[in-house]
């Protein structure tokens, strides 16, 4: 029968349980460029709130494998900045049997990790890009409007003085 380090188990069940919402968080980040393609402002907001719910998540239980990782480590959680412990840091305190679970396990969440990195690198630019279009488009229709002179600064019809005595027939 093989020994199992004290807080092993929780440590293993938190990493797993962050592996499933790292996943949910993908699948959001999916949906939310499904959104971006179709303009669907809509999705867009409850997407929005979905990351919101799925960050805050992710990061209560980041903040609870640190806790646990200190346990295991022995390092006492300091009030004031405390220094983050990587699995890595781990591996020393460990049975071998639990590095290589860990280890497993740690790759797999560092490639989701990076997933979602690239996702949100991708949203993130076509959201820049889109911004940066309507952005021209506006200005091209606004400085189309303010160069006619027809129009005045405000955008109304201005006093065309050039076109003669009147441009409305006096026809009785």
């Amino acid at each position: 029968m093989t020994t199992s380090t004290p807080h092993f188990e929780t440590l293993m069940g938190q990493l797993n349980k962050q592996v499933n919402y790292t996943c949910a968080f993908i699948h959001i980040l999916d949906q939310e460029q499904a959104g971006l393609l179709k303009m669907g402002m809509s999705v867009l907001m409850q997407i929005s709130k979905q990351k919101e719910n799925g960050l805050r998540k992710m990061i209560y239980l980041d903040d609870q494998i640190q806790a646990t990782a200190a346990a295991i480590s022995g390092v006492e959680p300091s009030s004031e900045e405390r220094e983050i412990i990587q699995l890595r840091d781990l591996y020393p305190f460990l049975q071998p049997h639990e590095v290589e679970e860990l280890d497993t396990l740690r790759e797999n969440l560092s490639s989701l990790r990076q997933e979602i990195d690239r996702k949100s690198y991708i949203n993130h630019s076509f959201t820049e890009d889109i911004l940066r279009y309507l952005g021209d488009a506006i200005s091209l229709i606004s400085d189309g409007v303010s160069c006619d002179p027809s129009y005045s600064n405000r955008g109304h019809l201005a006093k065309i003085d050039k076109a003669g005595p009147s441009l409305l027939s006096r026809e009785v």
